[in-house]
Formats: structure tokens, sequence, C-alpha cells
């Protein structure tokens, strides 16, 4: 037998060769096949069957017949391309298939389990910016924007434990939570920032802040700061100009009026002696170790009294 097939190297005889030698022949293609890898042979499990396959979702494959539903389709995609394909279960609604050059695409739910490894699926271990993309327009995505820190291009919403964050509903920026934000620590949820009634947030906790601590910042006219003034001293600032500003230890000053009912200077401890200014429209009832200053109309003058611990009264001065 002088000749052979260029790709597996099969022997096959020529017309010249003897008619005696035609069992030798027979036994030497036999032999040669027999040697080669099983193609078109599904090992596992013994019982399948391999046939080849057409039809509507492979195109010139094999199908590897496992049993009820467990169908192995092998072959090209005929609504695209043909670009290679795998279609899983007797109706091939599960695939795995090129959708275009160094794409892997599936039409079904793709899950990972931990029954031999891990179960991870690991994204962008290359750290070249791959996302995960979602949508038909391909406009939410979720990616590693840098060590230790994931990055959602779109409204972000979060389930659990009772808490829900988002969505944004077209309003940029902004962050909506139901019951809720918990803090931890690294050992335990101590601390949280609560939705407590309507219009009221609440800190379980300390609440710090490194700025400005702003209210009713939607109305200029009673827009409240509390934080610093413009000469860099803790203050609270009401409304556009009216400041109450730390001048120094135990010390408060505002460049403006300061309107009060009822003013007490000393009285820090016990035995000390105290001097209040009071708006009375009567006598104050007097009090121990206090000196009450008070305005009082007396003829049609304004009169400024004091009046003594004991409740005795002194004019200090009146209006000419």
């Amino acid at each position: 037998m002088p000749s052979q097939t260029v790709t597996f190297g099969i022997p096959y005889p020529l017309p010249t060769d003897p008619v005696s030698a035609g069992a030798d022949d027979m036994r030497a293609i036999a032999e040669t096949v027999d040697a080669l890898p099983p193609l078109g042979y599904w090992t596992s499990p013994s019982a399948g069957t391999v046939e080849t396959a057409g039809g509507a979702n492979v195109r010139g494959g094999i199908v590897a017949a496992l049993g009820t539903g467990r169908d192995l389709w092998l072959g090209a995609d005929v609504r695209g391309d043909g670009s290679p394909l795998i279609r899983f279960g007797a109706d091939g609604r599960a695939t795995l298939f090129s959708s275009a050059a160094a794409n892997l695409e599936t039409e079904a739910t793709f899950r990972a389990y931990g029954l031999f490894s891990s179960g991870h699926v690991f994204v962008d271990q290359t750290d070249i910016g791959a996302k995960l993309l979602f949508g038909s327009a391909l406009d939410a995505a979720i990616y590693r924007s840098g060590a230790g820190a994931l990055y959602a291009d779109a409204s972000l919403s979060i389930r659990g434990d009772g808490s829900v964050v988002g969505p944004r509903l077209g309003v940029s920026n902004n962050i909506y939570v139901l019951n809720g934000m918990m803090f931890h620590d690294g050992t335990t949820y101590d601390v949280q920032l609560i939705r407590q009634a309507a219009n009221i947030l609440k800190s379980t906790g300390e609440l710090r802040a490194d700025s400005y601590v702003v209210a009713y910042d939607g109305n200029a006219g009673v827009r409240s700061y509390l934080g610093a003034d413009g000469a860099s001293r803790a203050a609270l600032v009401l409304g556009a100009d009216a400041v109450l500003s730390r001048e120094g230890a135990g010390n408060l000053v505002t460049g403006g009026r300061l309107t009060a009912g009822h003013v007490r200077a000393g009285g820090a401890a016990a035995g000390d002696q105290s001097v209040d200014v009071v708006q009375a429209g009567a006598f104050p009832a007097p009090e121990a170790s206090v000196i009450k200053l008070f305005a009082q109309f007396n003829s049609g003058k304004l009169w400024l009294v004091a009046q003594w611990p004991g409740g005795a009264r002194t004019t200090i001065a009146q209006e000419p």
C-alpha cells in the first residue's frame, strides 16, 4: 500500500496493488483509524450518544444527548455570523458564544457555585478599567475605581436588613435611605443615622462636621450656620448678618444687638453673688444672693431699678 491521506495518514490501495493483498490493505486501514482520537464520540456518561446536528439552533455541529434536559449542542450561531456556539439543555436556551472579537456572551443567567472552589466571579484582574455594564443602552456600570473602591456610574439601590439606598429619582447626587444607615467599626454596628420622623434626621451617636452645619439653607432670611465667622472664630451665624462668636476663653461677643428677657451674670458656684437683668412688667420675685436689675415705667418716666435679695428696691436712674 504505497499511498496515504494527507491529514490523518490513512493508507489506501492503488489500482496497481494485487487483489491478493486486499486483506492486508483493509487491516492497515482499520488499524490506522482505530489509533486515531475518538472523533465524534461522547465518552461520559457512557450511556450518552452523539449525532450530527443541524436545524434551527446549531449548524454543522454535534449534539451530545445526555438524557432529558441535559443535551449539549456544539456548533455555530445561525442567527449571526456563524460564530462558535454552545447550547445547553433540551430547549437550547442557555447559550455561550462569541458575540464579537474577544467577547464571550450568554443569553441566560450565569451563576457561580462553590462546589469545588470558592465560587468567585473575577472581573478585571489586570486593572484595565473593565466594567459590569447593564441595560440595552449600556449606561449603567459598576467597576473598580481604585484600590478597595467600587464605583457606580448610575443610581445604586442596596436592599438588605430593611435598608434601601437609591434611586436618585431624576435629581443628581441625592441618596434616598429607608430605615436608616448603619456604620460598622469592624466588630459591630455601633452607630446609625436614621429618619426619626417627618423631616427629622437623628444620629444614635456623636455627629461631627469638619466644616459648617447649615439649617434652612433655602431661605436666606432664616438661614443659620454653625461654624466660624470671618475672623475664624467659633460662631453661630443667624440669617445674613447676626453673628455670635467666641472671642476668647469663656467670652461671647456679637457685633449687633442682643435682646433677652433674662440675663444672669455670675453665680457659677454655690454662694456666688449674681446680677440678673430681667424684663419685668411687675416687680420680680426676690432670690437669695441675686441682685435684679430691671426697667420700670413710673409716672410716665422710665426708671432703672435694682432689687436686692431681701426684696428692697433702689432707683439707680430715671428718665429726665
